[in-house]
């Protein structure tokens, strides 16, 4: 309260004003771990603990940078982050208690690549036996982008008694059926070998 005297002595009182000191609430950003990767278009789990040791917590909002991602208002607090573009972000989780006091977590820098492809091909193998002056059967072999984004390809094979159909394809992760056909009725007898070569584009 406040009290004011005039020159001729006389006092008048203020009503007395409340002062609230809050004490600041924490939050740790629990998850995602400092330096982690992800590949693009990979959900990333955000989650935080909040504490306030004279009140309760509000929410927990999750930054990145200074973009605001998404805000909790209940524990557990956490959030699904699926649109993250590729480069380095910086997350960060803020407290609010119910006195509208804020706490922040320390800073977790994550990164986002490109979704990279990866070449399966199966099988990797062909053994056959054919009689001399006959064909052998024609045979197959799958390829498939068992990674991530989109995979083109082209198939070469090095020798002349063997031909394949398609010779190109393009997968997201789903298995491409090729066709290997065998011209060996003009071979003498012996032992041949071939390569087939799967190339990525």
């Amino acid at each position: 309260k406040a009290v004011a005297t005039d020159n001729g002595g006389l006092t008048v009182t203020s009503a007395p004003v409340p002062v609230v000191v809050n004490a600041q609430p924490t939050a740790t950003l629990t998850s995602p771990s400092n330096g982690a990767s992800y590949v693009e278009g990979t959900a990333i789990s955000l989650a935080a603990t909040a504490a306030d040791t004279d009140g309760t917590i509000s929410q927990v909002a999750f930054y990145d940078g200074v973009s605001l991602l998404n805000t909790d208002s209940a524990s557990p607090f956490a959030y699904s982050w699926t649109n993250a573009a590729i480069g380095s972000h910086a997350l960060l989780a803020v407290a609010t208690d119910n006195q509208g006091g804020t706490g922040n977590s320390a800073t977790t820098t994550v990164s986002v690549v490109a979704a990279q492809p990866v070449l399966t091909v199966t099988p990797t193998n062909f053994n056959m036996q054919v009689l001399e002056g006959q064909d052998a059967a024609a045979g197959s072999f799958t390829v498939a982008n068992s990674g991530s984004g989109t995979m083109n390809y082209g198939i070469s094979e090095g020798v002349a008694w063997l031909s394949l159909s398609p010779t190109n394809g393009s997968s997201t992760g789903a298995a491409n059926t090729h066709t290997i056909a065998y011209t060996t009725a003009g071979l003498a007898t012996g032992t041949y070998s071939g390569t087939i070569t799967v190339t990525t584009a």
